[in-house]
């Protein structure tokens, strides 16, 4: 179909040379050209398009701007960096509603309950082994040292993984 805007001279592709010229699978372009008028056809069947008319709609825009410099919102004009961030608050919130996104709180309110049970345990330990075996004073220390070696080890461990966050409790000093 040749228009009054001045297309007509302008060269025309199929869905398959604009595949190639945007670097898109053939189905993508399809897809994005749903609700594209053609502006003209070949053999009555298949639609053409000239780049002006569908360029916006195959062109990654998202790509673009991530790869952009100005997507930097230190490099952004005020209101932009505003809007910039303000995107990001609501992405968070979003992200903490479905659940994808925990506050520190929280994360650390998991780690106790499933650390608590578990150092106490490893508390009695020794109290159960002197029980048990009759031991030594000297060989109760060595099971309490044993112990608080184990639960230095695991709390050291959680601090790493929790990063800067402030833990509420060291393990006690023997």
């Amino acid at each position: 179909m040749a228009s009054s805007d001045g297309r007509q001279s302008l060269p025309q592709f199929s869905k398959s040379q604009l595949a190639q010229l945007f670097g898109v699978h053939r189905n993508t372009v399809t897809a994005r050209l749903r609700d594209a008028v053609p502006d003209g056809y070949t053999h009555k069947t298949n639609a053409t398009y000239c780049l002006p008319t569908v360029a916006h709609l195959l062109i990654d825009t998202n790509a673009i701007l991530a790869s952009s410099p100005a997507a930097d919102p230190e490099n952004m004009p005020p209101d932009m960096a505003k809007d910039y961030w303000d995107a990001q608050l609501k992405e968070q919130q979003f992200r903490q509603r479905d659940g994808e996104l925990w506050r520190d709180a929280e994360v650390l309110d998991v780690f106790a309950s499933v650390f608590k049970p578990l150092a106490n345990k490893v508390r009695s330990i020794s109290d159960a082994v002197e029980r048990r075996a009759a031991l030594t004073p000297k060989q109760v220390i060595a099971v309490q040292d044993a112990c608080d070696d184990a639960l230095r080890e695991m709390y050291d461990e959680v601090e790493k993984v929790v990063g800067g966050i402030a833990l509420d409790a060291e393990p006690a000093d023997p």
